[in-house]
């Protein structure tokens, strides 16, 4: 009987131990497979924009266009041929609203007559745009 109290005692007494190795092997990996997977994921347009020395308020613009040194066009993450197929998604994208901003983010390599060109075909062909602004980042 004594015997058994202490055979109690000790089957009590005992810890059950949790292995720490898999679930740090299971963290480490989904680190390793964020850590690659994040610069694939983001398909964001590489632009260098011009340097400006004053900073202005934004806002937040309704619309956001962004074309790289090599004149891709990119608009709400989808990439557009040329420029009429960016006016054609404006149009379809805008519909009967009115008064958006649109945002401008053309890289610094980027012809001055290209980008002329883009303004001046969203003004003729797109309505309900009341404002065109161009990005420029703050030194």
């Amino acid at each position: 009987m004594y015997r058994n109290k202490r055979r109690r005692l000790k089957t009590a007494r005992s810890i059950p131990e949790i292995s720490m190795t898999p679930l740090i092997d299971t963290a480490l990996t989904l680190l390793v497979i964020f850590m690659i997977a994040t610069p694939m994921i983001q398909k964001s347009f590489k632009i260098d924009l011009p340097k400006g020395q004053v900073k202005e308020d934004k806002g937040n613009p309704d619309l956001n266009v962004f074309i790289d040194k090599a004149g891709a066009i990119n608009f709400n993450g989808k990439a557009c041929a040329n420029s009429e197929e960016l006016l054609k998604e404006l149009n379809v994208h805008i519909g009967n609203g009115q008064n958006k901003t649109l945002c401008l983010n053309a890289d610094t390599l980027l012809s001055y007559g290209i980008v002329a060109e883009l303004i001046h075909g969203i003004k003729k062909s797109v309505q309900g745009i009341s404002n065109v602004t161009l990005s420029a980042r703050t030194a």
